[in-house]
């Protein structure tokens, strides 16, 4: 297996001007394609669909009150349309525009330590209030805090599901999910009512990584879905950072 690179969070790399909010010192913002570009790019993803399986997508977001994008929808993300593994529709609840705004992901194991919660909260906390949507898979442990913490700073987050919407896994973040309503968006590549299964989460990782500009690794084991998505992260051609142990601890 591949090993995945993890270059250190240093003062002098663009995640930390990220966290001033000088997003031109990273990879830049969330930028546009001509519009021949994006149907190009739309009609290669949507060869894996028919559109009978579209027209029922179509209906079951309809019924659930969400919003069905795909690749030829406007607001379908640009960092996703430029992935070879885009999804083919995403069912999108909240706040649409959170997707085509530059986005970090903060993402980690479900068992962490008292450090780990600590520098997830305060990265994640920090990069909000810059103006970066922060976003995660909802899982327990590190990326629950990511949410929550961008939600105490009063910034967006976007929760990607390996469920469905109306099958929230774990339970214990339903309530989490409803708050990220308010302040971001909850999306999803699968349709409503479909239970979380163990192979959906590589492929919701995959929509993590794709939806973001940078991946941030907190205390991921070698077998953790958080180097899963690392990994993915690199096919995409993100970078990837590792907060190392006491990094956004105060020096005294």
């Amino acid at each position: 297996m591949n090993r995945v690179n993890l270059k250190p969070f240093t003062e002098d790399c663009w995640l930390a001007a990220a966290l001033q909010g000088q997003h031109t010192l990273g990879p830049g913002r969330v930028g546009t394609l001509p519009r021949p570009a994006r149907a190009s790019l739309a009609a290669r993803l949507l060869e894996t669909v028919s559109e009978a399986q579209l027209q029922q997508a179509r209906e079951e977001a309809e019924s659930c009150g969400l919003i069905l994008i795909t690749p030829a929808h406007p607001a379908y993300p640009l960092t996703l349309l430029t992935s070879a593994d885009g999804p083919a529709v995403l069912y999108v609840e909240g706040d649409l525009t959170a997707l085509a705004k530059p986005q970090l992901a903060i993402v980690g194991p479900p068992r962490m330590t008292a450090l780990g919660e600590g520098d997830a909260r305060r990265l994640a906390g920090d990069l909000a209030r810059s103006g970066w949507v922060i976003t995660s898979g909802l899982a327990l442990g590190i990326d629950g805090v990511a949410h929550r913490a961008a939600l105490a700073a009063g910034g967006l987050t976007l929760a990607v599901l390996g469920s469905g919407h109306r099958r929230i896994y774990p339970a214990a973040h339903r309530p989490l999910a409803q708050a990220i309503l308010e302040q971001g968006a909850v999306v999803s590549e699968f349709p409503p009512t479909m239970s979380a299964r163990p192979h959906h989460f590589p492929a919701r990782n995959r929509i993590v990584s794709g939806l973001s500009q940078g991946v941030v690794v907190i205390e991921a084991g070698h077998r953790s879905g958080a180097l899963i998505t690392a990994r993915l992260a690199v096919a995409q051609g993100r970078e990837v950072f590792v907060v190392p142990r006491h990094a956004l601890v105060p020096a005294g």
